[in-house]
């Protein structure tokens, strides 16, 4: 059977990034889902998980709602960050959606789709249906003029 490392640090515990803690999910990298994640996580309260992944050279950190998508992979080794919301109990998961986010907001909206496919490798997105702009002639019959 299979066995993957997860590397994780916690920022609000002043863990340092560069000495990750550490906790195993039996199934390969390849197969490790956020749900995975949520379940197996061992420290106890409500999480936020952030994803490393190394774009163009750079390292940047991926926010995941599609709780059943492949993860982001560094150099092989999936690598979070955990963001504690609360010291409760792990809330139900929801309906997994299928977005993906990253952590700025600033990305243009086609560097983002590009980011997505470069990570997974691509999916069909749905597209938005063509807006109709009304015809002047459309306005005149409209209004009259």
């Amino acid at each position: 059977m299979a066995i993957t490392n997860i590397l994780y640090y916690i920022p609000q515990d002043d863990d340092d990034s560069k000495v990750m803690n550490t906790f195993v999910i039996q199934k390969s990298t390849d197969e490790v889902r956020l749900a995975d994640i949520e379940t197996h996580f061992p420290v106890q309260g409500r999480y936020h998980f952030r994803f490393q992944f190394k774009y163009r050279g750079v390292l940047v950190w991926l926010d995941l709602s599609n709780r059943l998508g492949k993860l982001p992979q560094t150099d092989g080794a999936i690598i979070v960050k955990a963001l504690r919301l609360g010291w409760g109990p792990k809330a139900q998961p929801e309906k997994p959606a299928h977005i993906i986010r990253t952590a700025k907001s600033e990305m243009p909206r086609d560097e983002g789709a590009k980011l997505v496919n470069d990570i997974f490798g691509g999916f069909d997105q749905p597209t938005q249906p063509a807006v109709q702009r009304p015809q002047a002639s459309d306005l005149d019959a409209l209004f009259g003029n």
